[in-house]
């Protein structure tokens, strides 16, 4: 809550010294970035923060990026990660050639997110996202979705299945996924990971 309050008072041009009475406001992605940069312990990276009112933050529905024709027609652009460009400081912690793995790990990401996929028209009218879907059901077994974009279907399938005798995963998915609609697909045989 004293989070939300510092940045309702960065959003109004006061100091952190001041008090302010909390109420409802609105501020651009890059107005929230900066306010966010001052504020070290606020974890916004992957920007699923959207400030609502001077109490609380709640999780947004709305595109972290916007990108021109020029970047998406730009294979430089294409092997990039701009979600994320930075590993996480999960990722490989002491690692020599940490920035380096980070980057070779997803080399696509824009690509598939941006290009060939809609995750920056999520927060547009005519993105329509499957309700209810999830990369993975909470059971075993297949799901089937598809999102539209522009009334154009963005079809989606995963299965996943449980091996007790081993205690292992088989799971993959191929489509857009519901919830981002990024372009991607993933198999995953006989891993200890639960989806």
């Amino acid at each position: 809550m004293l989070k939300t309050a510092l940045i309702g008072a960065m959003a109004l041009g006061l100091s952190a010294h001041h008090t302010v009475e909390p109420r409802a406001i609105r501020v651009s992605p890059e107005k929230m970035q900066a306010m966010v940069e001052h504020l070290d312990r606020f974890d916004n990276r992957d920007g699923q923060f959207e400030l609502v009112s001077g109490t609380e933050t709640k999780p947004s529905k709305t595109a972290t990026h916007r990108f021109s024709t020029w970047d998406k027609t730009n294979p430089w652009f294409w092997v990039g990660n701009a979600d994320t460009p930075e590993p996480p400081d999960w990722y490989e912690p002491g690692s020599k050639f940490r920035k380096l793995r980070w980057h070779l790990r997803n080399p696509g990401h824009n690509f598939m997110f941006y290009v060939v996929g809609f995750a920056d028209k999520v927060d547009s009218p005519d993105f329509e996202r499957a309700e209810g879907a999830e990369t993975f059901s909470k059971e075993p077994g297949w799901t089937f979705a598809a999102s539209k974009y522009k009334g154009v279907p963005l079809p989606y399938v995963s299965y996943q299945k449980y091996d007790p005798g081993t205690g292992t995963w088989t799971k993959g998915y191929i489509g857009y996924r519901p919830k981002v609609g990024a372009l991607g697909a993933k198999f995953n045989w006989r891993t200890k990971e639960k989806p």
